[in-house]
């Protein structure tokens, strides 16, 4: 049986379309030219040349965390709440469609060619599935760090939180390396086997 039109993988193995690519694309740059604008505002209000939010962090110490979100003050920490809802609901959408039409192409493209590497192809599309998720539970931890942040010091539960949420934090990050690795891989053997061994593409 074809494992790319087997439905046992998900039907996540047929996202493909081109159309979809560049929606989903004009959704993630445009969440990331907001972020970068959430960004400067939150260095306007803390009079720093720049601030990195947590979700671009890799991990972060309890004690770090609630002096950053002390120092933002009331009104930043409603718009970083504000970042994290465009994070949630719209950049995951678009960067898991971006990702999802090129790996799906270019596993396409190994399974016609190579396919004894079909199986090790379907793993990269899964992974952005993975990083979506780990990113999930990394936003809803920080929105609750923000949320339950204390006045004056840190208590055990909010402690607990925070830390649970760099976990998830630095979760994301090392899928996101594993899955930029596999690119590197993928897409250039990809583009290799289509140079050698043209045949009639179906869109």
């Amino acid at each position: 049986r074809d494992y790319l039109s087997s439905g046992s993988l998900g039907p996540h193995k047929q996202v493909k379309n081109w159309s979809f690519f560049f929606f989903c694309l004009v959704v993630a740059t445009s969440c990331i030219f907001v972020f970068k604008q959430i960004e400067k505002e939150l260095a306007r209000l803390t009079n720093t040349p720049e601030v990195v939010v947590f979700d671009s962090r890799f991990g972060y110490e309890p004690d770090e965390a609630f002096a950053i979100l002390h120092s933002w003050g009331q009104r930043g920490r409603y718009i970083y709440l504000l970042l994290e809802f465009l994070d949630h609901f719209f950049f995951c959408f678009g960067y898991r469609g971006v990702f999802l039409v090129l790996l799906n192409r270019a596993a396409d493209i190994i399974h016609a060619r190579m396919p004894t590497f079909s199986l090790v192809a379907t793993a990269l599309p899964m992974l952005i599935l993975a990083v979506v998720w780990i990113d999930y539970v990394e936003n809803c931890f920080q929105v609750l760090m923000t949320l339950l942040l204390p006045t004056s010091s840190p208590d055990s539960t909010w402690r607990n939180v925070a830390t649970l949420s760099s976990f998830a934090n630095m979760g994301k990050w090392l899928a996101i390396r594993a899955l930029l690795a596999g690119m590197a891989v993928e897409f250039p053997a990809a583009l290799a086997l289509s140079a050698l061994s043209p045949r009639a593409r179906k869109d």
